[in-house]
């Protein structure tokens, strides 16, 4: 008995196989060796709205620059409100960003310069 040896490429591999019996098989598409990567995801919004945080902070810091730096605790407040707002403001929000360092500037200035007009009121008063 002789035995005949039989030479199979790629292409008689895959058109002996179940998938190439199945009805909706095409050569093309299989095999898929990866899927097509998701796409990518949507790009935030670079300028929103400010937090109320940040708000508060630009508020409180302009009316204590104005001319109400006479109250000591406001100035505090606007400072902790503005430090909150830095750090619970994503970075790509560069508008909210903008507002926190402002408010945190000007109630840091406010609360820098207490300690000088303090004194110079209290020297006013002795002399």
């Amino acid at each position: 008995m002789s035995r005949e040896v039989a030479t199979y490429d790629n292409e008689d591999r895959h058109r002996g196989s179940a998938h190439a019996r199945h009805p909706d098989y095409d050569e093309r598409q299989w095999p898929v060796a990866f899927p097509p990567p998701p796409p990518p995801p949507p790009m935030p919004v670079p300028d929103g709205r400010p937090s109320g945080y940040a708000t508060a902070s630009v508020i409180i810091g302009a009316a204590s620059l104005l001319g109400c730096c006479f109250l000591i605790v406001p100035p505090f407040v606007g400072l902790i409100l503005g430090v909150i707002a830095m750090t619970r403001t994503p970075r790509t929000n560069r508008r909210a960003a903008t507002w926190a360092v402002t408010g945190t500037a000007l109630n840091g200035f406010v609360c820098a310069a207490l300690p000088l007009l303090l004194a110079i009121g209290a020297m006013a008063d002795r002399g």
